[in-house]
């Protein structure tokens, strides 16, 4: 269930979620916020796995980090028993 850029203000999200676009941002279904760990340093790198809507790499993408990567698997892969 997507909660949006309320839930995702509401968790602290940095400022740059403002710039989030509301296509990414809207189907934010977030249940923590790693930035409260703090900011990328130089040369880090974010590969943001199950991304979901991608709202954590798209603020990564906003610090000046090239490099940031978003995987989801597909559906298909996920139901494999």
């Amino acid at each position: 269930m997507a909660v949006d850029r309320p839930w995702a203000e509401e968790l602290g999200y940095p400022a740059e979620l403002a710039n989030v676009p509301e296509t990414a941002v809207g189907s934010f279904a977030g249940v923590a916020n790693p930035w409260q760990l703090g900011r990328l340093a130089p040369g880090e790198r974010v590969l943001d796995v199950g991304s979901g809507a991608g709202t954590d790499s798209l603020i990564a993408a906003q610090n000046g980090r090239p490099g940031a990567s978003a995987f989801e698997p597909s559906p298909a892969s996920r139901v494999r028993c």
